[in-house]
């Protein structure tokens, strides 16, 4: 069969061609290797076969020796191991056919393919001469032509590409040695691709050592030399290699760099004005490595004592203060070339730094640049706030909008790195900008707020950004603006979310805390926050963000203080209206997808929201817990047609939670409410939140009150065994909270209850229904949810008579669980520990019971 025709088919767009050519190489490569693997070689060699089957060839050959994933050391490598059991020969033709085609192909493609290939066996260990061949063919000049020599570097660029190899330090100094020297000579000696070559192999090698390279000053020294003299040419090849040099090494220490800053500076100037992008790009990726490795030097000598206060303390920046703080404006004006019709990058991605970035990756020059501000904000704090307000105080007055926009934009980068004080004037600033009469501008503005108070806003801090001087104007203009355009209201609702969750952690402190400062805005910011998420058709989008607030500020609401707690009582039934509305749709037909994906956020939203109001009702006085137990009846009701109506999973989940909330909150008398809630307790509707909210229930309800509905709750229990089986777990759980909340009451359901838990236990019916994968998954669980059962059966039950026959059953299913010698889940092992530990205290009870019952009938007796 063809080879060429059939690696051209298995990247056929046909999937019928495509998968018939796959099956084919498949087939190959399991009845011959040897002979597959040749004949693929010689596929990669001849330059008259395609690009395309020469780019699959490589892929293939590279996968066949050894796996892709750089966790597998190559000795514990099934398919390294394949390879090496061929027969030598067979290897070294391939080795040698790869290497001829890397140094000698005139075709681009087949030479880079050809390096990954040779790059593989090297790092695989079958090539140890690998290097010194590749530095020998790069060697050579007198009548070489220059494109081996190209080609013998572009390989070695390939070999240092993989960071996780294992080189000798000879043989890393050699190559390092030779690059210096072929980087460094002049252009009349050298042509300009072996050059380039040169420097983009040094790149790597830097990238691969830089740390023991580095530790010797000369040979830093010459190093720097090769590097900056290459940045004299006027390539944009070459000027952008230099950077992404200069990257490597400051990845590993930039110190070493620092007499070398007003240079890389002049050429950092030279690539921003430049007008070539990559050029540009590079050059940001070198301040953003420096950034990081100062960053990670700060953190290692921060004195832990300091950790407890919230506030940055201003940091001394060293030598990297002055040449950011020069970088802060070349970085900050690629904010003002953005096209017209081009909106600046969406804040809630643009603002985080994510750890881990990988160098050169592709990226927009302004989302790179605004990278590296906030970088050398936490690098150099207070420093870099100078010509942030510069930057920020000459376009905030600009006629266009675009100007005033990124002005704005600039402030959010700078958070995470000066002290509170140099940022205290940013809150006016961001304030005033509310005002501006173009909406992106505004959109800005509150975004920008958002990340100040999530960042920055703590009242546990004794430095606060937001203080009693400034929360009334704060929050005056943002209820304002919660009525402008949705675009603009959605981001203030982020910011009132953000602005309460600062106060929270004083919220649930026992003393007088600062969460009171909110409470004159408390009613006012409820009915904005209401006002903003007003209901709407339901084919439109909800305004999650409103109810988001609103569940915040409810949260923080201070319970001492008259003002918050009588706006959160007055906004409930509101919100119940609301929730009245959806379930019952209003009248709408509800039928697209967007529609119930709509209705199904709001009625997520509005249950958490319920339940939050509910724990807080439950929290006060006698009084306002009547006012609860008077709506009661009606609350429930909602909050079971979501049970049962909702094709929102977390929706039912959020009433499921409001529902227990509910039963702590009136307490016992929760009883008379019971029968509309087994009306809605059904199998069909079980869920593992669902059964844990009925377990809370029948403890609230204490065993008294709770028995005269065990038994439809069993019921239902029973029916949930067999009818899902993902619950099981849960409701062999549920068996023993029940056991617990009902006590002596549990033993008329004991003898049903253990046939369950054994058939479970034995893995009958449950499993045969279970995937071959599933079976580990649901394993782990049932085994814990079992464990627990038996606990608390054993600790719920008072009859030692049937306690020992409970505990018969839990030792044999304990020795099965150890017999079986499998790696438990931590939290199985804590549940079956704790299960057996509870037995001695659990038996010495019962038998000092019957010790003392028989001792005072035997007494009874002697008197008689």
């Amino acid at each position: 069969m063809d080879i060429t025709k059939l690696l051209l088919d298995a990247q056929h767009h046909d999937d019928g061609i495509r998968s018939v050519a796959e099956a084919e190489l498949k087939r190959l490569e399991e009845h011959d290797l040897p002979g597959f693997l040749l004949r693929l070689s010689s596929e990669l060699s001849s330059d008259q076969s395609p690009p395309e089957s020469r780019r699959l060839v490589g892929t293939i050959l590279k996968d066949s020796l050894g796996s892709s994933d750089g966790n597998v050391h190559p000795i514990n490598d099934p398919l390294v191991h394949r390879w090496l059991s061929l027969d030598p020969s067979i290897r070294s033709t391939i080795k040698e056919s790869s290497l001829m085609t890397a140094l000698a192909s005139p075709v681009a493609d087949a030479r880079r393919t050809s390096s990954q290939v040779i790059t593989k066996l090297e790092f695989i260990g079958d090539w140890p001469d690998l290097l010194g061949r590749l530095l020998g063919n790069a060697a050579q000049r007198q009548g070489v032509p220059p494109l081996k020599q190209q080609a013998a570097l572009e390989a070695l660029e390939h070999v240092f590409k993989d960071r996780h190899k294992y080189l000798q330090p000879d043989q890393v100094d050699d190559v390092l040695n030779f690059l210096i020297v072929e980087a460094s000579r002049v252009e009349d000696d050298i042509s300009r691709d072996v050059r380039l070559a040169a420097i983009r192999a040094l790149r790597n090698v830097l990238w691969y050592e830089v740390w023991r390279i580095c530790k010797d000053d000369d040979e830093g020294t010459r190093i720097m030399a090769t590097v900056l003299n290459a940045a004299k040419s006027e390539e944009t090849e070459f000027r952008q290699a230099t950077f992404e040099c200069l990257a490597a090494i400051a990845s590993r220490d930039h110190t070493k760099l620092e007499p070398y800053m007003e240079t890389i500076l002049g050429l950092t100037t030279q690539a921003f004005k430049g007008g070539v992008e990559s050029v540009a790009l590079a050059s940001i990726e070198f301040w953003s490595a420096a950034c990081e490795r100062e960053i990670r030097l700060q953190y290692y000598m921060r004195d832990d004592d300091d950790d407890n206060d919230d506030d940055v303390v201003a940091l001394d920046c060293g030598f990297l203060g002055k040449p950011l703080s020069a970088l802060a404006p070349l970085l900050l004006e690629t904010l003002l070339k953005q096209d017209e019709d081009d909106s600046l990058k969406d804040l809630s991605t643009c603002f985080i730094y994510k750890a881990g970035r990988k160098p050169f990756s592709v990226k927009d020059l302004s989302t790179s640049a605004m990278e590296c501000l906030g970088l050398a904000a936490k690098s150099i704090g207070d420093a870099i706030v100078p010509p942030v307000m510069r930057f920020f105080g000459a376009n905030i007055i600009a006629s266009d909008w675009q100007s005033r926009k990124a002005a704005t934009f600039a402030l959010g980068f700078i958070l995470e790195g000066p002290s509170l004080e140099k940022l205290a004037p940013v809150i006016d600033l961001l304030l005033d900008m509310m005002k501006d009469p173009n909406m992106q501008v505004r959109e800005t503005a509150a975004r920008t707020l958002q990340r100040v108070f999530e960042l920055r806003h703590s009242q546990a801090s004794s430095n606060r950004i937001v203080t009693n001087a400034n929360l009334p104007r704060i929050m005056d203009v943002l209820i304002e603006s919660t009525k402008d355009v949705s675009e603009v209201s959605d981001k203030v609702c982020g910011a009132i979310y953000y602005l309460a969750l600062g106060y929270d952690e004083d919220a649930q402190s026992k003393s007088k805390s600062n969460s009171s400062e909110l409470s004159p805005f408390v009613e006012p910011v409820i009915d904005a926050l209401l006002s903003a998420s007003e209901p709407t058709p339901l084919g439109l989008p909800a305004c999650a963000s409103a109810y988001e607030a609103l569940s915040e500020i409810v949260r923080v609401g201070s319970t001492r203080e008259f003002e918050a707690s009588l706006a959160i009582r007055v906004v409930m039934p509101r919100i119940l209206r609301r929730l009245n509305v959806v379930v019952n749709h209003d009248g709408v037909v509800i039928s697209s997808g967007d529609s119930k994906m709509n209705r199904g956020l709001l009625e997520f939203l509005l249950c958490g929201l319920v339940q939050l109001i509910i724990e807080k009702m439950g929290s006060w006085d006698i009084i306002e817990r009547s006012a609860l137990r008077d709506s009661a009846q009606y609350v429930l009701l909602l909050l079971c047609r979501v049970l049962t109506s909702s094709d929102c999973p977390g929706a039912r989940h959020k009433a499921a939670l409001a529902i227990g909330a509910l039963a702590h909150a009136i307490g016992p008398d929760f009883g008379e409410h019971m029968p509309m809630l087994l009306q809605h307790f059904t199998a069909k509707r079980l869920s593992p939140t669902y059964l844990h909210v009925m377990c809370d229930i029948c403890h609230v309800l204490g065993d008294k009150v709770a028995v005269p509905w065990s038994d439809q709750i069993m019921d239902v229990l029973y029916k949930g065994m067999s009818d899902d089986v993902a619950l099981i777990p849960s409701i062999v759980a549920c068996f023993g909270e029940i056991a617990l909340a009902i006590g002596r009451n549990f033993e008329r359901y004991l003898e049903t209850v253990m046939n369950m838990l054994k058939e479970a236990a034995n893995n009958g019916k449950y499993r045969a229904h279970v995937s071959e994968v599933g079976k580990v998954e649901y394993g782990d669980p049932l085994i814990e949810g079992l464990f627990k059962a038996y606990s608390s059966i054993l600790r719920g039950i008072k009859d030692p008579i049937s306690g020992f026959k409970v505990i018969a059953a839990l030792m044999e299913f304990s020795e099965a669980v150890c017999k079986e010698q499998r790696r438990r889940n931590t939290s199985v092992v804590q549940a079956g520990v704790g299960a057996l530990s509870d037995l001695q205290s659990i038996v010495g009870s019962w038998i000092e019971d019957m010790i003392q019952s028989q001792s005072a009938a035997m007494e009874v007796d002697a008197t008689n």
